[in-house]
Formats: C-alpha cells, structure tokens, sequence
C-alpha cells in the first residue's frame, strides 16, 4: 500500500505542471486520400505571430491528418501580404499573440496582425480564400478580435474559473 501511495505521489507531482502537448506518436490511419498531389490544396498554418499552436508543435498531429488526406501544409513565416497568400487555398491562424503578450498574458492583451495584415487577409477571403480563425482562452481573443471583426464577429477576451467547487 505504501508503495502505490508513493507511486501516485511521484505521478500527480510531476504531471501537475504539465503543459499541452501535441501527441507525436499520433499516426492517421486515412486509408483514401480526399486530394491527389496534383489537386493538392496548399494550406497555411501561421507561425509568424507568435502562435501557441505550430506545424511542428501542438497541432502536428492536424498537420499529419490535413497531409494524410493530400493537402500541402505549408508553414507562414512571414506577414500577411497579397504575395505572401496569393498561392494557398487555406490559411490557419491558432492563437496568434502580440510580442507584448508573449510572457505576459495580463491584460492589456494587443492585437497580433496589423491593419496591413489584416486588409491583406480580408481582401484574399474575398477573392476566394478560406480563413480557419482560432483562438482559446485570453489572450488569445483579444489578439485575433481585429482580424475577427472584420469578417463580423467577435471572440470573448476571457477564461472560466470554477469558484463554487474548489477541492
């Protein structure tokens, strides 16, 4: 018995600062393709605002399972121009931060994309491409709430805490 008290002690303490992580051993198991390589639509996935969420890191298991199925993931370096987008079908863009916020997530929270960026990426949605905006809790609301209002809606800069059941 107090071998497995000790086990368990050992286990929640070190899980208890556990940060999310991508499952890298994650395998999809698409046995048929949605594209062939020559319809292959070209995906962004944005790592040029300081994104919580990157092609190599959080969300390579989306990344394996968009490529399992024929897309081209491709990662975004750079800011959002009309050359920058002009060759993707797709862009990503998961909780992009201002360089303020990256170690600071108190508020105030800015906006990660400037008003160039955010023409230039209204204007591709308008001419035909498709925007995948995603953003969790705070900060990550108030970052995206720019490029998010011109498309007409709106994130809640915020996050819940449960008060009433505190064990």
């Amino acid at each position: 018995m107090v071998k497995l008290l000790s086990s368990l002690m050992i286990f929640i303490s070190l899980s208890m600062p556990a940060q999310q992580l991508g499952d890298t051993s994650f395998k999809p198991k698409n046995t048929t393709r949605t594209f062939s390589a020559s319809q292959s639509p070209v995906v962004l996935l944005d790592e040029a605002h300081h994104n919580f969420h990157t092609m190599d890191g959080r969300y390579r298991p989306f990344v394996d399972i968009l490529k399992s199925d024929g897309y081209t993931v491709e990662k975004n370096k750079s800011k959002f121009t009309k050359e920058s987008l002009s060759h993707a079908e797709i862009l990503i863009i998961s909780n992009a931060l201002h360089s303020k916020n990256i170690e600071n997530w108190d508020l105030p929270n800015y906006s990660a994309f400037s008003r160039n960026e955010i023409e230039a990426v209204y204007q591709w949605v308008k001419n035909g491409g498709s925007l995948f905006l995603i953003a969790d809790h705070m900060p990550f609301p108030r970052a995206a709430e720019d490029m998010a209002a011109v498309f007409g809606f709106q994130f809640n800069n915020g996050y819940v805490e449960e008060l009433t059941n505190k064990a």
